[in-house]
């Protein structure tokens, strides 16, 4: 059975072979274009050139290429359940800054960039194996139940809506 919804983007960011998106617990200042502080991060993405990076995809491809390849090793140390903090700052550190070296988002803010480490961070714990597929129903229904989903929608400030596609 297929059912369309209306979906956040934003929560679908695909690290690796199984990894997805979400989470916010890093620190951070508010407004587009953070860099760092104390704090959750909040509005980060809300800018240009980021809030075009977002809407396009740009931002999403840029991190699970990321995940895929420079953080596999990262990534997969979240998969396995038993990572620690350290574990989960490396992983957040490494796809953050690989998505700052990413030339297809150039300018990107370091505030956005983060975001994505971070909710590839959340979707790789808690285990959304499903988001090999971004934009499936399952996919979104990992991250939502997860509460992936509305950390990165804090951080980033910006929501894309489309339509998850396969079964629910």
């Amino acid at each position: 059975m297929s059912k369309a919804i209306i979906c956040r983007l934003l929560g679908l960011f695909v690290l690796s072979i199984s990894v997805a998106a979400c989470s916010s617990d890093s620190g951070g200042s508010a407004g587009g274009g953070g860099d760092g502080g104390s704090g959750a991060l909040v509005d980060q993405c809300v800018n240009e050139p980021d809030s075009s990076y977002v809407q396009s995809g740009a931002l999403a491809a840029a991190a699970q290429m990321c995940g895929q390849g420079t953080c596999l090793t990262e990534i997969v140390e979240l998969i396995g359940g038993n990572a620690t903090e350290a574990d989960e700052a490396a992983a957040i550190e490494c796809i953050r800054d690989c998505v700052l070296d990413d030339s297809n988002v150039e300018g990107v803010s370091t505030g956005c960039a983060q975001c994505f480490g971070n909710s590839s961070a959340c979707g790789a714990s808690a285990q959304c194996n499903v988001c090999i597929a971004p934009d499936s129903c399952k996919c979104v229904d990992c991250l939502e139940e997860a509460g992936c989903q509305a950390e990165i929608d804090a951080c980033t400030g910006v929501i894309r809506d489309f339509e998850c596609t396969g079964p629910l």
